[in-house]
């Protein structure tokens, strides 16, 4: 894509950036812009209360992770403030704004597309999960992503398989109708997952009987917690072998 074509994004000329750090543009291989989500673009910025962004159009997805500070976002008719630790995921093809709100805001950006990008941002929509905290499992995540993003060459490859594991995990694990003991027992599964824990060491941190657990879990996830338990282990082992 040519050099014009990046200018359209006008990242380079916003007020209120005291510092910006990260791999900026990406060039993604033939094949990962035909079947993968692809990042087209990352940065780290250090920001005063004077930077804010207005767009009324951009061809991709954008995630911005608030590292520290606050920030204001308008979209689809709809304000969400976000603090540390907390993230939004946003199709930029819809009018947006957003800006900063503490003095000092630290925040990182991605701009991705490609593969299932669209449907699972939809799902995300749909579930009202578009906003999610950055924190256990999800923060692991959001954290490979951002140092896969820093990597030169950046492996398309693993960064997607990245992307997609978080994009799943923001749309199943923490769904509405899960009690706030299962939600609890998630949270504890993929924040332990690498310890030698038992079934009872979960159904005791969210002091509920093995029994009655179990049956709970089952009904709320689909799965036993001890499938759930080895499909996070099994997926932290791809990520490793990748």
């Amino acid at each position: 894509m040519s050099r014009e074509k990046w200018d359209d994004i006008r990242i380079y000329h916003e007020k209120g950036i005291l510092d910006k750090t990260g791999a900026g543009f990406q060039s993604p291989v033939e094949f990962a812009l035909k079947h993968l989500i692809y990042v087209i673009w990352s940065n780290q910025y250090v920001c005063t209360s004077q930077y804010s962004v207005t767009r009324d159009y951009l061809s991709y997805y954008s995630m911005i992770y608030v590292i520290s500070g606050e920030m204001l976002f308008q979209y689809e008719g709809t304000e969400y403030r976000l603090k540390e630790d907390e993230a939004i995921i946003m199709d930029l093809r819809k009018p947006h704004y957003y800006r900063a709100v503490s003095g000092r805001l630290v925040k990182w950006e991605m701009l991705f597309n490609g593969g299932a990008a669209g449907p699972y941002y939809e799902l995300m929509r749909a579930g009202g999960n578009i906003c999610f905290q950055v924190k256990g499992r999800t923060k692991h995540l959001v954290s490979q992503i951002m140092e896969k993003c820093a990597d030169s060459p950046q492996n398309d490859h693993e960064l997607s398989l990245t992307i997609t594991q978080l994009l799943y995990l923001i749309c199943f694990s923490n769904q509405p109708e899960r009690s706030p003991e299962i939600r609890a027992a998630i949270s504890y599964i993929e924040e332990n997952f690498g310890s030698s824990i038992r079934i009872s060491d979960v159904s005791e941190a969210v002091c509920l009987s093995r029994a009655y657990f179990t049956r709970a879990f089952r009904r709320d996830v689909g799965r036993t917690p001890a499938e759930y338990l080895l499909e996070v282990r099994m997926n932290h082992a791809k990520e490793m072998l990748t």
